[in-house]
């Protein structure tokens, strides 16, 4: 009678013991096709990132990196494996494949977003944005000079926007023509840099005779804009 209560324990410790075997196993599993299903977002997230960058000419036209392009396929190879055998997901080398993954993922995300900022730093305003304080004030240059304003608050707002879409990449494209366009009905073709020294100066109070230069003068008098200033005895 011992024997047979001392049997059926055992079977049931057995029994018991494969069920907690089955319930990690499904438990890994799971976990695991929630990391395969993350990282796939993550990468395709990437490679849709650097595609609109590519499309709209803000990068090399090239194909995706080889090293995304396999974490792509290895991607689906793992989830087609997990759909024919569960055992796929439990392996002890998928945790090394998600790793691989995870980085070309990430390799690529910095890529687009260096390339994203790279292209907006390049692209270099008429005017400093504190100096049309100055155009702003003067009711003949108002109207380019705000809107102008607009374009650096665009150019700002796409600086900190990242992934990109297609119409935020051709927005950046064009700030180049637009500020052309606008600071040409400003200050024509070029801003000499001693004038943009004196504007600043004045924008911040700090303007002296001094930096009132004959090239400053000249330039000043042929835009109209003597009469916007006033000499004062300190």
């Amino acid at each position: 009678m011992m024997l047979e209560r001392a049997q059926a324990l055992k079977e049931s410790a057995e029994d018991l013991h494969k069920l907690t075997d089955v319930q990690e196993s499904i438990r890994q599993y799971t976990t695991r096709q929630e990391q395969l299903q993350a990282v796939k977002g993550q990468v395709q997230g990437a490679s849709l990132a650097w595609s609109t960058l590519r499309a709209a000419g803000l990068v090399a036209n090239e194909a995706l990196p080889a090293s995304v392009d396999a974490a792509l396929r290895n991607v689906a190879f793992v989830h087609r494996g997990a759909q024919v055998d569960a055992g796929t997901l439990i392996k002890n080398d998928f945790s090394v494949a998600l790793r691989n993954v995870k980085k070309a993922s990430d390799d690529l995300t910095f890529a687009a977003r260096e390339a994203w900022e790279t292209y907006l730093a390049s692209i270099e305003p008429p005017v400093p944005a504190p100096v049309l304080a100055v155009f702003e004030r003067q009711a003949g240059l108002a109207p380019a000079a705000s809107a102008l304003r607009q374009v650096y608050q665009l150019h700002d707002q796409l600086r900190r926007t990242f992934p990109v879409t297609a119409e935020q990449a051709h927005k950046a494209k064009g700030l180049a023509t637009e500020y052309d366009r606008l600071g040409a009905d400003l200050v024509g073709t070029h801003l000499p840099p001693g004038v943009v020294t004196f504007l600043q100066a004045v924008v911040q109070g700090q303007a002296n005779l001094a930096a009132l230069t004959p090239e400053v003068w000249a330039w000043l008098q042929e835009h109209g804009l003597l009469p916007a200033f006033t000499v004062r005895l300190q």
